[in-house]
């Protein structure tokens, strides 16, 4: 059996920080079940729409609705249950954990793989549950530029083709920054209040916080291939993270504002003095985005891309909704 670290990751991020009370790993259907519709025609407009937006089928020619999903799995299915006939949030969540960084081929491919994905689950929510508030997330702690920008502009074009269904769906891209914020750091934060041996990835971490750290020893050895001369220092990768300031300055507070009006000023401050500011539309962000994890997630925010532009540091105002 393999086993997937980032899945069970996301399953004790659904468990303790977002309080499912069902969580559950490569959740699939069950054959003997009757589906509540027919998602081929579904299905068919999204082949026409996205042979359109992206010159390219995100389906297999002849595949049909019925093969997608007697094929398909949510990664990690997530259910909270919330009391007083209010009907319950289901966490679809596809995640994809490639050490090099996200990759099945071209950008132009992984794009289409990773709508695919969202499209199947989808389907499957909609086919088997009745009446729930759906939440369809994918996510990446490490997708190169060159396949974000693309990836960010697909969910932007399933977000508008789900609009013209009028299918009501809380959307979410959770990569590199937003995450970390978003899943990693929070779940690492409830390690030390869980002990229960099925949560894979917190006994991992817990087992390295336990585990005796040797006394570093002066560098000196044959078995490197070079080593540091004329007292140069040689320091790892830089992992300061840009400083962003918020107004107003509580996330809740700016989340709140920002929710109302949908826009804000993005205030960039460079190294050589200069202030550039550029508007933000924020006309996706839902109530559970996260406000530092979406800025973060932006290609000139990333880590190393903001010290290479020369970013000292950024001052983001919520415009109130009568401006």
């Amino acid at each position: 059996m393999k086993i997937e670290v980032g899945e069970h990751l996301v399953r004790s991020w659904l468990r303790h920080v977002k309080n499912c009370q069902i969580a559950e790993l490569n959740w699939k259907p069950s054959p003997l079940w009757v589906a509540h519709q027919n998602f081929q025609v579904f299905m068919d407009d999204a082949r026409i729409f996205f042979k359109q937006a992206l010159d390219d089928d995100i389906f297999k020619s002849t595949q049909t609705a019925s093969q997608l999903l007697r094929q398909g799995e949510v990664d990690v299915l997530g259910i909270r249950f919330r009391g007083n006939n209010t009907p319950p949030e289901i966490y679809a969540i596809d995640i994809a954990f490639h050490e090099k960084g996200l990759n099945y081929g071209s950008p132009q491919d992984t794009v289409k793989r990773v709508l695919k994905k969202m499209l199947r689950s989808l389907m499957l929510i909609e086919s088997y549950f009745d009446d729930c508030a759906l939440k369809l997330i994918f996510c990446s702690p490490n997708v190169n530029p060159a396949y974000a920008i693309p990836l960010e502009l697909g969910i932007l074009k399933l977000q508008e083709f789900l609009a013209s269904r009028r299918l009501s769906c809380d959307m979410s891209l959770l990569i590199n920054g937003s995450f970390t914020e978003t899943v990693l750091e929070p779940t690492i934060q409830q390690a030390t209040s869980i002990a229960d041996t099925s949560e894979l990835f917190l006994r991992s971490y817990q087992l390295l916080n336990i585990v005796p750290k040797a006394p570093k020893a002066a560098v000196s050895s044959p078995l490197l291939p070079f080593a540091p001369t004329n007292g140069v220092k040689v320091v790892p990768g830089n992992q300061e993270k840009l400083p962003i300031q918020l107004d107003p300055e509580a996330e809740h507070d700016f989340k709140s504002a920002l929710l109302a009006s949908g826009r804000a000023i993005i205030a960039i401050s460079y190294a050589d003095g200069r202030i550039e500011e550029k508007p933000w539309n924020a006309g996706n962000f839902s109530l559970s985005s996260s406000v530092l994890g979406n800025l973060r997630s932006r290609p000139e925010f990333r880590q190393g891309e903001f010290q290479r532009r020369g970013i000292k540091g950024v001052r983001v105002t919520a415009i109130p909704p009568s401006v």
